[in-house]
């Protein structure tokens, strides 16, 4: 008896030191060097000389206090552009900056653990946050709506202790109709975020134990949090189709409801339908829950959720709230533009700003305009040449929607994308042209704000170091931005080949490691994953489409990445395909592939590339290289580092990339090959295989010879 008690308090002892040990190399693995980007300095305001060793969670508790000044100084200038570039209206009013999170405070959007949060709490499965806020003078008329950027992965949301609704799913916008619920001097809005990273939602990326291809996980609220007044009869959203010549502007009005119901079978509402990511109307999916249904009396009761951004939004400009005059006469400032109309759509007035500066514009009885942009007659009697918009001379038209009392900015860019076959080798085509599609794997992490950088300007110099170094694209990878990431892909002409977010769950030996060695399943029809899980991907995939259905730079889609999550792609195509034809898609990127598909897209790390003998789709290298290179005082991780060949300097990596693009893509492109995408933009966390390292301080390329190498390519297509 003793013996056995003996035995069981050595399994005991043993299994105790084992979790101890287990722990403690996890700590150890975990340890990081504490980097801060140009712009985070800025916003700290402290200099960061050298680097020091940080264990997770302590780094985010030493810069808390330098943040929490930050936030008493000037919290209304943190992320602060407007946040819907292409549906402007004047009457803006942020949210961001010093919100309390769990009794503590922090620095929205900031996830909480970011160092530029300065939140020094502990991040558990539940997140409560709030602040206290008061409308602008001259929102006492019209409808208030208070956006939300992204929410990870839950969110719960009330006013004033009135519950306004619930979103499900981390990556895209949502807003309320909250007007019953304001009132005069100090409001009150909490936030309840629940993030289990369960696998039913899109989370990318992220694991709780980060190390290797897994990185920093983020909870809770990580978008700009912000409201606008907009008159009772409103714009809910813009949807823009443009070819080389023509632009198709439809509106969609809020029909003075809250939350618009989808006719069913019958022709009736049917229940529970609201309006999800794009603005668009349609069935809920599991991806939300309306806040409101309509009264006793059949009116819609104020309050009500509509998800999504409206989408189309404009510039990323500092727009101040409009001005109605007072009493005096004199402008308000933060008045409500348009005020309470109850007047009937009389059509929509669309004015385009052509490139001379001078305008023009056409009126439309009903919720849709098209103007023919060559059939423009000019005072001399001329017709109008179009500029196209395209990765050299990227042109965009700005525009005023007017409906009614409501007027909004946008702006669209003349392209068109597709495949066509030149020389008998099927080709992608940029308005007309055969173009080479020199792309390099964006995957959006940022050293001091994970999901975020510090300011919104860090997503224009990302795109501007990649043009400097030769690259045309960007393929963002399993994860959805900020619409200011896409405006400034708009603004200087980079393409974007944009992925799902992923959920299920991934497995090595079954997504990498077997088809690396060429064990590939072939049918994916049939699959283990829920149907719950499946249906939330499928909605996601609509919702993503319709969010960023008006960005010119957006040239295509990857459905699947290397297996992950993957089923029914051939159906999946067919649905996306359906839903937005005019942009092409990778069904299958890596490996897996059905029947359905744009491309013939292989990743070629540890494979050669196979150039069918009469390729039926144009071969796209959608991701290859990922050599690393450590920089002494600019890596994250000090126990990790992972690539996919190791380099001793910046001239090794440099030849080691021209290598790849001189030897393996360059011979490959008179056989059928369109595209090649290098991994990856910068260094994340343990990866230190990018083009730049975390902090974006340094390039680890030649960007003469980049430049160079990527112009070959581009001229033998």
């Amino acid at each position: 008896m003793n013996m056995g008690k003996g035995k069981k308090f050595l399994a005991a002892a043993a299994l105790g030191t084992a979790a101890a040990a287990g722990l403690a190399v996890r700590k150890i693995r975990s340890s990081h060097y504490r980097l801060v980007s140009s712009s985070g300095e800025e916003l700290l305001e402290e200099a960061v000389s050298g680097a020091e060793v940080c264990p997770e969670g302590e780094c985010r508790k030493g810069a808390a206090e330098a943040v929490s000044e930050k936030k008493r100084d000037a919290a209304v200038k943190v992320w602060d552009s407007y946040p819907r570039p292409q549906m402007r209206r004047d009457s803006y009013f942020s949210l961001n900056g010093s919100w309390e999170l769990n009794g503590q405070e922090i620095l929205v959007p900031f996830p909480p653990q970011s160092l530029l949060s300065g939140y020094g709490g502990k991040v558990g499965n539940r997140l409560v946050y709030s602040r206290e806020f008061t409308c602008p003078e001259g929102w006492k008329d019209g409808r208030i709506l208070l956006h939300f950027g992204a929410v990870d992965q839950v969110a719960e949301v009330f006013l004033n202790g009135h519950f306004l609704g619930k979103h499900e799913g981390g990556y895209l916008p949502f807003y309320f109709e909250v007007t019953a619920y304001i009132k005069e001097g100090t409001n009150r809005i909490e936030v309840k975020a629940r993030d289990t990273l369960s696998a039913r939602y899109p989370y990318g990326k992220q694991r709780r134990a980060r190390g290797g291809m897994w990185y920093t996980p983020v909870s809770g609220i990580w978008q700009s949090v912000w409201m606008e007044c907009v008159p009772l009869v409103y714009i809910a959203g813009l949807k823009v189709d443009a070819d080389t010549r023509k632009v198709r502007i439809s509106v969609r009005c809020s029909d003075e409801g809250s939350c618009r119901r989808e006719p069913g079978a019958d022709g009736k509402p049917v229940p529970g339908a609201c309006i999800h990511g794009s603005g668009k109307p349609g069935p809920i999916g599991g991806n939300e829950k309306p806040a409101a249904e309509p009264g006793a009396d059949g009116k819609p009761v104020p309050g009500a959720c509509i998800h999504g951004s409206g989408k189309p939004g404009p510039i990323g400009g500092n727009e101040k709230p409009a001005a109605e005059p007072g009493a005096d006469g004199k402008p308000v400032p933060g008045a409500c533009t348009g005020g309470i109309n109850t007047g009937t759509r009389n059509g929509i007035t669309v004015t385009v700003t052509l490139h001379d500066g001078s305008g023009y514009t056409v009126q439309a009885a009903g919720t849709e305009a098209e103007i023919d942009m060559s059939a423009i007659r000019l005072p001399d009697g001329t017709h109008y040449r179009p500029l196209l918009w395209d990765v050299a001379d990227p042109w965009l038209y700005e525009m005023t929607v007017t409906m009614g009392e409501d007027t909004v900015r946008s702006y669209f860019g003349l392209r068109t994308i597709e495949v066509k076959k030149a020389d008998g080798i099927p080709r992608v085509c940029l308005n007309g042209k055969p173009i080479f599609l020199q792309g390099v794997l964006d995957q959006g992490y940022f050293c001091d704000g994970i999901y975020l950088p510090a300011k919104e300007a860090e997503y224009e110099q990302d795109v501007l170091r990649m043009k400097a170094l030769g690259m045309n694209l960007l393929r963002k990878h399993i994860k959805i931005e900020p619409e200011s990431f896409y405006y400034y892909c708009d603004l200087h002409g980079m393409l974007v080949m944009q992925d799902m977010v992923n959920n299920g769950f991934y497995s090595w030996i079954r997504d990498t490691a077997l088809p690396t060695l060429g064990f590939c399943r072939k049918k994916d029809e049939k699959s283990w994953y829920g149907r719950k899980r499946r249906d939330f991907f499928a909605q996601h995939m609509k919702d993503t489409i319709l969010h960023l259905y008006n960005h010119p730079c957006i040239i295509a889609y990857t459905i699947f990445n290397e297996g992950w999550g993957q089923f029914e792609s051939d159906a999946m195509y067919r649905q996306a395909k359906a839903l937005d034809g005019t942009r092409l898609y990778d069904a299958t990127s890596g490996w897996f592939s059905q029947n359905e598909s744009d491309f013939d897209s292989q990743h070629i790390y540890f494979k050669k590339l196979v150039i069918p003998e009469k390729p039926e789709k144009p071969v796209l290298v959608s991701e290859c290289g990922g050599y690393s290179l450590r920089v002494p005082g600019h890596f994250y991780s000090k126990h990790g580092g992972y690539g996919y060949g190791e380099c001793r300097n910046r001239t090794e990596l440099t030849m080691r990339v021209k290598k790849l693009y001189e030897k393996v893509i360059l011979p490959a492109i008179p056989k059928g090959l369109c595209g090649c995408i290098y991994t990856q933009l910068s260094d994340v966390e343990d990866e230190i295989n990018g083009f730049y390292t975390y902090d974006r301080k340094v390039c680890k390329v030649e960007p003469e010879v980049m430049r160079e190498a990527s112009g070959e390519l581009e001229k033998a297509v």
